[in-house]
């Protein structure tokens, strides 16, 4: 039987490529809870799907061998410090996930480890937030807008 692992693409931010050793994707729904007073519980409205959220283990240390679909060379301190580099860019960015491809994304933390323990490099963990193209404008239609132009109208 293949290792499913095997056919994975390699990880990449603003493509400079890093080693996983464990992944998260996060999905969640924008939700807003109505509570009043006296009554238990709440009116729970859905507005939305949040933004996706992608967090990675990666080991920036030396030595390590490359997986099948990885062409790294020399993690620390190289890879690491272009990887720091391409993660201080405010800029939106692009992703490749191993699962889910290219993905637009804004860089949202960067954690590295030294420990005495663990000689060569660096543990790292990182995180990337699904982005939108472009700003999201209000819509015209909104429940505001719509009061202020029935009210309009009345007048009239």
């Amino acid at each position: 039987m293949p290792d499913v692992f095997d056919q994975l693409l390699s990880a990449s931010w603003r493509d400079v490529e890093f080693p996983v050793t464990r992944m998260r994707a996060s999905i969640a729904h924008d939700l807003v809870e109505h509570k009043y007073w006296g009554v238990d519980g709440a009116r729970v409205e859905d507005t939305g799907l949040a933004p996706w959220r992608f967090t990675f283990s990666v080991p920036l240390i030396s030595g390590l061998t490359p997986g099948r679909a990885e062409s790294r060379v020399n993690l620390y301190p190289t890879q690491m410090r272009k990887l720091a580099a391409a993660f201080q860019e405010r800029s939106n960015g692009m992703l490749q996930h191993p699962e889910f491809g290219r993905i637009l994304c804004k860089a949202e933390r960067f954690d590295l480890d030294w420990d005495a323990t663990r000689r060569g490099g660096a543990d790292g963990e990182i995180t990337f937030v699904e982005t939108t193209v472009a700003n999201v404008e209000l819509r015209d239609d909104s429940p505001v807008s719509v009061m202020d132009s029935a009210s309009v109208s009345l007048d009239s």
